[in-house]
């Protein structure tokens, strides 16, 4: 007696990469509330659409429910400044309401959830409420919302520290940045040249890094972080590229990171003490999680093992095209030269 075939659905053909961003871009350059209201609703279907379809198929009732509830504020002018906190919270992925985005990563294949990652619609949309609402929020509740995105940065920092995913570990990262953006948003003196600085910092950062190592994985099979992988020869113009792009990312200075959070540091020190002491922490914490990556990638003892470590290296090795690594070395560029000169980034602001 034959075994019973497994059926499964097929993805969307056409609702890919390319429709996500435009999706994301649309959103971002939405000049009103209605159009980003549509945008958003664009980006909810595709989430929805582009839902993993194996033997098991799933769909992502949570993430699309938090979308779904995330922008209620701004249909609703009459929204209690409570709720309206609520629902920036649940958009933007504070804990405990990141649980949505991993639900979403089940749920999409690692480019598409890095390109959600990367394009931060929480901060789109936090953004663009403040900009039609900014003094809807009393003091208090724009402190108490300052604090859970802080705190919600050390939680996504201690699980950076204790991932062994590579691409997860850099998702974790990418998460505790955004969610100081979204601390910095609300600030009432630097407030968003302070956000979007850092917003630019994690958004070429987050998309050099994942790309690596998502490249990575695609030549080397690497899944998991292990001194077993040894990459650094191997894959001399990747490493090169990481750790540069890692040094801008985790703050060092010269690049766009450092100027932005010392904005950021500025903003909160004096408002909220106990939230700066919690910021100098993920900002260490973060560090720390990005040299776990290098370590655990690029270098060790290189040998052969399982098809979860890195292969060894026969004959002429597949190398990354040329296009990727120029765009690679274009972006790394970009956050040093916004680094020495940010007011490219905040507009002269």
């Amino acid at each position: 007696m034959s075994a019973p075939a497994i059926v499964t659905r097929r993805r969307a053909p056409h609702l890919g990469m390319p429709t996500g961003a435009i999706v994301l871009a649309l959103m971002w350059l939405a000049p009103s509330p209605t159009p980003f209201l549509c945008a958003w609703s664009a980006l909810t279907a595709w989430l929805w659409l582009r839902a993993d379809a194996t033997a098991l198929p799933r769909r992502p009732y949570f993430a699309v429910g938090a979308l779904s509830m995330a922008p209620l504020p701004l249909a609703w002018e009459g929204c209690p400044g409570w709720l309206a906190a609520t629902c920036l919270a649940l958009g933007a992925g504070a804990v405990p309401f990141h649980l949505w985005l991993e639900d979403a990563r089940r749920s999409l294949r690692r480019t598409e959830f890095a390109l959600l990652l990367v394009a931060q619609p929480g901060v789109a949309l936090l953004h663009r409420w403040l900009d039609a609402h900014p003094h809807q929020l009393d003091a208090s509740s724009v402190n108490a919302l300052q604090f859970l995105f802080v705190t919600s940065a050390v939680a996504h920092s201690g699980l950076a520290l204790v991932r062994e995913q590579q691409e997860r570990v850099i998702g974790s990262i990418v998460q505790s940045q955004s969610a100081l953006i979204l601390a910095g948003a609300l600030g009432e003196e630097h407030g968003w040249v302070a956000a979007r600085t850092l917003l630019v910092s994690v958004s070429i950062a987050g998309a050099v890094l994942l790309t690596i190592l998502i490249e990575l994985r695609r030549l080397h099979r690497t899944s998991r972080l292990s001194h077993r992988h040894a990459l650094a020869d191997v894959e001399p113009n990747l490493h090169a590229v990481f750790v540069a792009c890692g040094w801008a990312f985790v703050g060092v200075p010269g690049g766009i990171a450092f100027f932005a959070e010392d904005l950021l540091f500025h903003e909160l020190v004096h408002a909220a003490p106990l939230a700066t002491i919690l910021f100098i922490a993920t900002t260490g914490f973060n560090a720390i999680a990005f040299y776990r990556v290098y370590l655990g990638t690029f270098c060790g003892t290189r040998r052969s093992g399982p098809a979860s470590f890195a292969r060894e290296a026969e004959g002429s090795p597949r190398v990354p095209g040329r296009w990727l690594l120029a765009g690679l070395l274009l972006g790394t560029g970009a956050l040093y030269v916004l680094g020495f000169l940010p007011m490219l980034a905040v507009g002269g602001h």
